[in-house]
């Protein structure tokens, strides 16, 4: 999506990937989510942490993309954003993997 900004047919191309990719990724993340959850000495609390750690990193995204759009900078950098949370979110699941393994 941050390359095909400009060019109408790539952010087509980009959003019909992202609609198909989006559920083969959420359905390993999640799984792995919801397994940590029941490891978790307290499941409730591990969710409701977990829930309110992902809409306040959505919500610091939003409002670091709009500081960035404000300052001038372009549509892209801020598409280009979400890389650093699929990053973290990698990190922790595969950090799950390494210390129950």
């Amino acid at each position: 999506r941050t390359f095909g900004y400009s060019i109408p047919w790539f952010a087509v191309l980009a959003n019909a990937a992202a609609a198909i990719a989006w559920p083969i990724y959420n359905t390993g993340f999640m799984s792995r989510i919801y397994k940590l959850s029941k490891q978790s000495p307290c499941p409730l609390r591990f969710t409701v942490i977990a829930e309110g750690g992902w809409d306040m990193g959505t919500a610091a995204g939003c409002l670091a993309s709009a500081a960035l759009i404000h300052l001038g900078f372009s549509f892209t950098l801020p598409l280009a954003l979400s890389l650093v949370g699929i990053g973290v979110g990698y990190t922790v699941v595969s950090r799950s993997f390494r210390q129950t393994s």
